[in-house]
């Protein structure tokens, strides 16, 4: 959520911190350039699960940040030659992810504090670090350069049964705490594991 309630770290990180390396890499003479985007150029998914034909629509100052960086790389791309690789990335998690939701709880779940659901409805793709490594490297070499491309498990997780599932594996007196959604977060973020043609 920092990102989304900090317009002004998203906007300088995400557009000005985008452009700067771009500009920086056709001064280099880079051949290629890879950003990360991020599932919330969809904003509210008008249909599960969701490819890279999907209309853009960002919900949120985070969403629309990333929209912007990735114009930026396509207009490198036509204007300066530079190669562009978009990777939208669905709700990364690992070892040492902090600050989002799943160390969150976690984190409160060994403190016996309980776990803050906004909403509930939520459906999200989760993809470990691992897989979006994968993809970054394969991104390296592919042929597939200047559009989007999705990098996600494919699979939905209600929020809610992550959350329950915490509280089961965990030796805790944790209960769910349930508060009102957030009207700047998505509710369906299943990604299409499939390009359309």
């Amino acid at each position: 959520m920092g990102a989304i309630e900090n317009i002004d770290y998203s906007f300088e990180t995400n557009v000005v911190g985008t452009y700067n390396v771009l500009k920086a890499a056709h001064a280099a003479n880079a051949s290629r350039v890879l950003f990360a985007s991020s599932r919330e150029v969809y904003g509210e998914a008008q249909y599960v699960p969701v490819d890279e034909a999907h209309p853009i629509a960002s919900k949120n100052t985070y969403g629309a940040s990333k929209v912007a960086g990735e114009t930026y790389c396509q207009v490198f791309a036509s204007n300066f030659g530079l190669e562009t690789v978009i990777l939208r990335l669905a709700n990364v998690y690992g070892s040492r992810d902090f600050g989002r939701v799943i160390p969150l709880w976690l984190d409160r779940a060994k403190s016996d504090r309980d776990l803050i659901v906004f909403g509930g409805e939520q459906v999200i793709d989760f993809v470990s670090v691992q897989q979006v490594v994968r993809a970054m490297m394969a991104g390296i070499k592919s042929d597939i350069v200047g559009v989007p491309v999705n990098v996600g498990s494919g699979q939905g997780t209600p929020i809610l049964k992550l959350a329950e599932r915490i509280l089961s594996v965990s030796e805790t007196t944790s209960q769910l705490d349930h508060q009102p959604a957030r009207g700047v977060e998505v509710k369906r973020a299943l990604k299409s594991a499939e390009r359309p043609d």
